[in-house]
């Protein structure tokens, strides 16, 4: 598990709200007399995990979950091993609600394009056309950028999704899903 001290330092006050067989929540705080900048994470009976704040909501589902002793304990178990972010990914897409996980962005497509041209089958004078164009882009222009792979007759660059990345904020949601995690693991 990703040891989170940054993160651990700036929410020093955590605490769990609980009854037995009801919901948990824990709600992590800056601040032990302000909400301002907090975030809550609650667990529910039947595998789904629901993080909400200040920073946004996400809610993600497993697809199935140990029913035999605390059904807690075993979501909070399959928690902490939730250390890849395209799996983690994956479990918020299974939840069947959309939530915005990616963007795309030019500059980073760009940077993409010019690691793998090399191995593209363009002539010298339209290697520079092709980046010409690209300099014009901007980041609403995705599908623009494949109608320009299909022109320069790249179909196989049609295949790559260039520029394509998780979000910051879906990024900084995982961060606080894994110290939930590691703190309710006993982290």
């Amino acid at each position: 598990m990703k040891n989170n001290n940054n993160l651990k330092n700036k929410f020093p006050v955590i605490s769990e709200m609980t009854d037995d067989d009801a919901p948990r929540t824990w709600l992590f705080q800056r601040n032990k007399d302000s909400v301002i900048r907090s975030f809550s994470v609650t667990i529910i009976h039947g595998g789904t995990y629901v993080l909400t704040g200040d920073y946004g909501t996400l809610t993600l589902n497993r697809d199935s979950y140990t029913r035999s002793g605390s059904w807690q304990r075993g979501m909070i178990n399959w928690a902490a091993g939730v250390t890849n972010i395209a799996y983690f990914a994956e479990k918020v897409c299974q939840f069947g609600i959309e939530q915005k996980i990616k963007e795309f962005k030019i500059t980073r497509a760009i940077e993409e394009i010019k690691e793998n041209m090399g191995s593209w089958d363009l002539e010298p004078d339209d290697t520079e056309d092709f980046l010409q164009e690209l300099s014009f882009f901007n980041d609403a222009n995705e599908d623009k950028l494949i109608e320009m792979f299909i022109d320069y007759s790249l179909h196989d660059a049609c295949s790559q999704r260039y520029g394509v990345d998780y979000t910051e904020k879906f990024k900084y949601m995982f961060e606080l899903f894994q110290l939930w995690a590691n703190h309710a693991y006993g982290g």
